[in-house]
Parts: structure tokens; sequence; C-alpha cells
């Protein structure tokens, strides 16, 4: 599970920087079938959602330096928000 937290982060592609980013990691919810489900939203510049979108191999770098893989689907979540489901 990612830890709960709000925070200011940076997106990178492999090893390409791609943009900062502002993040909000839910508590999270356990599903009828027992697994955990966080939702995790990140604002970014307008101009970033659509690469971003589009994108594969995303990894959230924290505000303690800790990398965690981004799931697919990215879903838009208004002009400036993004947000994903991690499931564990």
């Amino acid at each position: 599970m990612l830890p709960v937290e709000q925070g200011s982060g940076q997106i990178w592609q492999d090893e390409q920087f791609l943009c900062d980013i502002d993040y909000d990691i839910d508590e999270p919810l356990v599903s009828a079938n027992g697994h955990k489900i966080q939702r995790v939203t990140f604002t970014v510049a307008e101009a970033d959602c659509a690469q971003l979108l589009d994108a594969y191999g995303l990894t959230l770098v924290i505000a303690d330096g800790r990398r965690c893989a981004i799931p697919r689907p990215l879903q838009l979540a208004g002009l400036d928000r993004l947000e994903c489901y991690v499931e564990s």
C-alpha cells in the first residue's frame, strides 16, 4: 500500500522526468473480494494532462523520495486533475 498523504512530487517515465505534481493518496478501502484499493489524485499543469493520459511506465516519486508505479488507466478528474486506483 502507498502511504496515506498529500504532498508534492514528480512524475517520471522510465528514467525521464515529465513534470512536477501535487498528489493526494486516500485511505485504502476494502473491496468485496478482500483487496485493498486506494485512490490517488494528481494535480498537474493542464498542458501535461494529455501527455500523462497516453503514457505508459509512469512512476510517482513521492515527497520522501520513494518511487511508486502508477497503474493504468489514468482518468481525467478535472481540467488539471488526474486519478488512478491502486489495488493490493
